[in-house]
C-alpha cells in the first residue's frame, strides 16, 4: 500500500514538472527570447524594453549572459537593469 502511494506521488510530481518544462520557451532560434511576453502581468507595468532586449539576446546569447551577470553583480532592478542590459549588449 505504501509503495503504491509513493509511486502515485512520484508520477504526479513528474507529470507536473514535465508540463512546466514543455511550456518553457526555448531560445535562441525557438521563441521570442527570455523577455517575453512583452507586457507580462508579473512585471506590473510590463517591460517596455522587452522587444529590443529579446532581439539583442537572440542575436548574441553569450553576450546576454555576460551582461546579465554584470547586472546581477551591480544588483540592478527593473528600469535600471533593462537600460543597463541594452547599453551593455549594444557595445
Amino acid at each position: 500500500m505504501k509503495i503504491k502511494q509513493v509511486t502515485r506521488v512520484a508520477v504526479l510530481g513528474a507529470a507536473i514538472a514535465l508540463s512546466f518544462a514543455a511550456g518553457a520557451q526555448q531560445w535562441p532560434g525557438r521563441g521570442p527570447g527570455p523577455y517575453a511576453p512583452y507586457g507580462a502581468g508579473q512585471y506590473g507595468a510590463g517591460n517596455p524594453y522587452a522587444k529590443q532586449l529579446n532581439e539583442l539576446a537572440v542575436k548574441d546569447p553569450a553576450k546576454h549572459d555576460a551582461c546579465f551577470a554584470q547586472a546581477n553583480d551591480k544588483n540592478l532592478r527593473r528600469e535600471a537593469r533593462w537600460k543597463f542590459m541594452i547599453d551593455c549588449m549594444k557595445k
